[in-house]
C-alpha cells in the first residue's frame, strides 16, 4: 500500500510544484508594455527642444534612461501630445 501511495504522490507533487513555478514567473502584462521599443525624445541641442529617437526605455522607476548618439549620452524623455514639452522622465527597462 506505502508503495502505490509514493507512486501516486510524487507525480502529484511534481505537478503541483510545477504548477506554482509557472504562475509566479508569468510575466505582467503591463511591464511588458512598459517597455516597449518607440519614439521617445532627448534634449539635443538645446534644453527645450524635442529630438526624436526610437529605443526601448521603461515607465517603472529606476535608472534613468539613457541614449547615445555616438558622441555624448542623452537623458530620454517622453511627452503627452506633440505640442506639450518632453518632460516625463523613463527608466531602463
Amino acid at each position: 500500500m506505502k508503495a502505490i501511495l509514493k507512486t501516486m504522490m510524487l507525480p502529484l507533487a511534481a505537478f503541483a510544484l510545477a504548477s506554482a513555478g509557472a504562475v509566479t514567473t508569468q510575466t505582467d502584462k503591463s511591464d511588458v508594455e512598459a517597455r516597449q521599443t518607440a519614439t521617445y525624445y532627448i534634449h539635443k541641442p538645446l534644453v527645450t527642444s524635442c529630438q526624436a529617437v526610437t529605443l526601448t526605455c521603461s515607465t517603472v522607476p529606476g535608472e534613468p534612461c539613457m541614449y547615445n548618439d555616438g558622441v555624448t549620452n542623452w537623458q530620454v524623455f517622453n511627452r503627452l501630445s506633440s505640442t506639450s514639452p518632453c518632460n516625463i522622465q523613463l527608466y531602463r527597462p
